[in-house]
């Protein structure tokens, strides 16, 4: 078995062939970093965690910190467009143009629903805290 690991190891390591993980080195010019802000739409306040993706390619992502500022490396491509995304939220595009400034202000607004949802949560927790301490009182 250890010589078969061994024969195969060699086999990879071979002159004249590619390490399987290898991959092409960026080019001069491929890519450059966009660096931006997410706010609040509603409280102007930085939003954390929220997904910046440069659409169709998943691989090219990164989250906002918890001021809302972010880095991405994007394809200096003549036009990429970003995907900002988060639970709550609702979802944003915005399309990069080869000369765009390199700082992004992006506001995102709160859904409704799941506002409205989350409110509705914390409602029916503090009444139920209250009904256990009630109850504890009353033992």
């Amino acid at each position: 078995m250890k010589n078969l690991l061994l024969l195969l190891g060699l086999a990879l390591l071979a002159p004249g062939r590619a390490p399987l993980a290898q991959t092409a080195p960026p080019k001069a010019g491929a890519s450059r970093t966009i660096t931006g802000l997410v706010r609040n739409g509603r409280t102007a306040l930085g939003v954390p965690r929220v997904r910046v993706q440069v659409q169709g390619d998943t691989a090219s992502h990164a989250f906002t910190d918890a001021d809302g500022h972010f880095r991405l490396l994007v394809p200096n491509a003549a036009q990429a467009t970003l995907e900002f995304e988060k639970y709550g939220y609702t979802g944003s595009t915005v399309i990069l143009a080869a000369q765009k400034k390199p700082e992004l202000r992006v506001w995102l607004e709160r859904e409704p629903t799941v506002w409205k949802s989350q409110k509705a949560l914390a409602r029916d927790s503090a009444r139920r805290t209250r009904a256990a301490q009630q109850a504890a009182v009353t033992k």
